[in-house]
């Protein structure tokens, strides 16, 4: 057997291996999250970025009540 003939089955071995995308992308997704979740705990921990970013909390409420208000202009509006 000459080194060429294992060559290309082993390249052809590896062509007819399935390769599955979903499987990457997981990985590289758990991977980025990790790294963007250290990032992320790092920059909301600098002071600059307390006093300019807006209540967590303050932010809910205020969710809160722009969902209500939009069901009820909803509310309103089916009963015309």
């Amino acid at each position: 057997m000459s080194g060429r003939s294992g060559a290309s089955r082993s390249g052809h071995t590896f062509h007819k291996r399935k390769w599955k995308p979903e499987i990457f992308l997981a990985h590289m997704s758990q991977l980025a999250n990790r790294l963007l979740d250290a990032w992320l705990q790092r920059f909301v921990a600098l002071d600059a970025v307390r006093a300019v970013l807006p209540d967590v909390d303050e932010m809910v409420e205020y969710g809160k009540m722009r969902e209500a208000e939009i069901a009820a202009a909803a509310a309103a509006g089916r009963g015309k």
